[in-house]
């Protein structure tokens, strides 16, 4: 199963989505695509359309509260709202949290985006939080993806293959290839913040970050007229 995560960099605004997004995703035959920071309207629906005449005609978003942007997860397998409930420390952590699960295939997904929070005793709650939804989820086969706002491997574990996921046993996070996921606006600064974290039953067979499709520059600092200043991460998971 192939499964794209991409931060669109919208914050929280509506702002206009290019064609080439579409055909980008449409090329890409994802078998699951998570948008972080999307915000929904109604000028999304032509770029929703595109998508369900690609294939992923089953859609669901993260409900929208106060100016916080959303989670849009689009799937060529039936979808169904899961049932685990999101972080509660802010509006902004909920929503930017989507748990789903496709029916029939046994196989659960959350689409995610951790806020950045300024404060360490807010980051360290989220992240508690956190854990201890995917430890009530332990032995599902369930993966969760997106903007994690830190990188895990920093440091000793930068060239390992994947790493424990310190918060939930049994759950691990692969090292995708490529330098960065994200970039700053100048292009000075770079980081790997986009991760998955992957239960014990599913097993990864590929991941990386993906900066450019075709010549389409999917992501960049503002002078390269990219789409978002995150990577595409893409990851292939036998489940």
């Amino acid at each position: 199963m192939k499964i794209a995560s991409w931060n669109l960099n919208h914050r929280t605004i509506e702002k206009p989505l290019p064609d080439a997004a579409g055909r980008f995703l449409a090329e890409l035959e994802a078998d699951i695509i998570s948008m972080s920071e999307y915000v929904d309207g109604l000028s999304r629906d032509t770029f929703k359309d595109d998508l369900k005449k690609a294939g992923y005609i089953h859609q669901l978003i993260s409900p929208r509260m106060g100016k916080n942007n959303q989670i849009f997860i689009g799937s060529k397998h039936p979808l169904q709202i899961g049932d685990l409930t999101p972080p509660s420390l802010t509006d902004a952590a909920t929503t930017n949290f989507l748990h789903v699960k496709l029916a029939g295939k046994g196989f659960e997904f959350i689409g995610i985006r951790a806020p950045a929070y300024k404060l360490t005793s807010e980051r360290t709650e989220y992240w508690r939080q956190f854990g201890g939804i995917l430890r009530s989820a332990a032995g599902r086969s369930l993966v969760a993806a997106g903007d994690l706002n830190h990188d895990p491997f920093l440091g000793a574990t930068s060239k390992a293959d994947s790493i424990a996921f310190k918060l939930a046993e049994r759950f691990t996070i692969p090292n995708p290839k490529g330098t960065w996921s994200y970039i700053s606006i100048d292009g000075k600064k770079t980081s790997r913040i986009d991760h998955a974290i992957v239960s014990e039953k599913g097993r990864v067979l590929s991941a990386e970050y993906l900066t450019e499709w075709k010549g389409l520059q999917l992501a960049g600092s503002k002078e390269m007229a990219a789409i978002t200043d995150h990577a595409v991460l893409v990851f292939d998971i036998e489940v």
